[in-house]
């Protein structure tokens, strides 16, 4: 076996490479080459060069781990489809009681509000749930996308019940407004000028605490209680970052969703038991 061989059959290999999913690919730090129907690992010597002769015939070792590999992938991805694919089921009835139990205060503004938080809560777990449902191809890039632009919609969805019913009055309606501002700018930006992963968490979580600016109308108008709920969820968002900076671990980034659900149900329970009884 020459060395124009070993190199013709590595680019075999990566149409078998290429059908993995990404993490199948990368976990495989051995270069797979065919040959006769049997499965060959290369290793390149310290000047760069292949070193010819130096084969092992893995048939077994090599196919073990690319199957493992994606066996790893679609077990990590079911358990990801699994969690927001259930905060996606509780949303959506959750949010239609949000929504009916403002009706009994005749007050639009609230119940605009919520209505808005409900839809930016649901499209957020949809949005996840199918970027972890399509493995490949173009629709896979763009359910991600669209992850994360709802990521976006529901931290200012998030603040919008709160604001529309406490914070109408002269400069307080400036708060939302800057909210909306900066979330239709991060949202262009992931469309048109960045990539997907251009979007540094950090932004999403100093976005999430600025309203920590109105901290004392927060316990004007909501109490002791219901801040205590606010912190709740943003310390639960807080400690599922760090799953998620490192979802390379295994299940981590479904431990990030749980973390996510957890935060969204104090959120969610603020505007249940605080916000529309206090409008």
């Amino acid at each position: 076996m020459n060395l124009a061989s070993v190199k013709s059959e590595g680019r075999q290999s990566n149409r078998f490479r290429e059908t993995l999913p990404p993490q199948a690919r990368s976990l495989a730090q051995i270069a797979v080459c065919r040959r006769s129907g049997f499965w060959y690992s290369a290793f390149p010597t310290n000047c760069g060069q292949w070193h010819q002769g130096r084969f092992q015939r893995e048939t077994v070792m090599s196919r073990s781990i690319a199957l493992k590999s994606s066996s790893r992938f679609v077990t990590e991805e079911m358990a990801n489809q699994w969690t927001h694919g259930a905060g996606f089921v509780l949303s959506v009835p959750a949010g239609w009681w949000l929504v009916r139990s403002t009706l009994d205060k005749h007050n639009d503004w609230l119940t605009l509000g919520c209505a808005i938080y409900a839809v930016t809560l649901s499209l957020l777990y949809a949005a996840s749930t199918l970027s972890h449902s399509v493995h490949r191809g173009v629709w896979r890039h763009r359910f991600r996308t669209l992850d994360q632009v709802c990521i976006f919609l529901l931290i200012a969805g998030n603040f919008t019940p709160f604001a529309m019913t406490f914070l109408r009055d002269g400069w307080w309606s400036l708060p939302l407004a800057a909210m909306w501002l900066f979330a239709a700018v991060g949202i262009v930006a992931k469309l048109f000028f960045t990539k997907l992963h251009a979007v540094a968490p950090s932004f999403y979580f100093l976005m999430g605490c600025a309203p920590i600016l109105l901290l004392p109308q927060f316990f004007r108008c909501l109490g002791s209680a219901g801040v205590a709920w606010i912190i709740a969820g943003g310390v639960a968002f807080s400690a599922g970052t760090w799953f998620f900076v490192n979802d390379e671990r295994r299940f981590h980034h479904a431990i990030w969703h749980v973390f996510t659900m957890l935060g969204s149900a104090c959120h969610y329970l603020v505007a249940l038991n605080y916000i529309v009884p206090r409008a």
